[in-house]
């Protein structure tokens, strides 16, 4: 009995890493996805702060987008550091 056991846990370790595997794996995509979308935001605060800068055609709205920083994406403080 005690083979049983050591075999169902062996299976539910390799399980658990394989889990772990897809989560750093979802991890990176996102982040990638994340800088993706933080440069597109970036570009489109710059075009309104040239817009607001130029001619004055900038809408009201967009007044406002121009006192934002630029974004940055970082790691995060509390995510865990990859343990191997």
């Amino acid at each position: 009995m005690g083979s049983n056991q050591e075999l169902i846990e062996d299976i539910k370790i390799s399980l658990l890493r394989q889990i772990h595997d897809e989560f750093q794996k979802m991890k990176v995509s996102m982040t990638e996805n994340f800088r993706g979308l933080e440069a597109t935001m970036n570009h489109m605060v710059e075009i309104v702060r040239k817009m607001k800068a130029g001619d004055g055609t900038a809408s009201r709205s967009s007044q406002t987008v121009s006192s934002y920083p630029n974004l940055s994406i970082g790691q995060s403080k509390t995510s865990p550091t990859e343990q191997r």
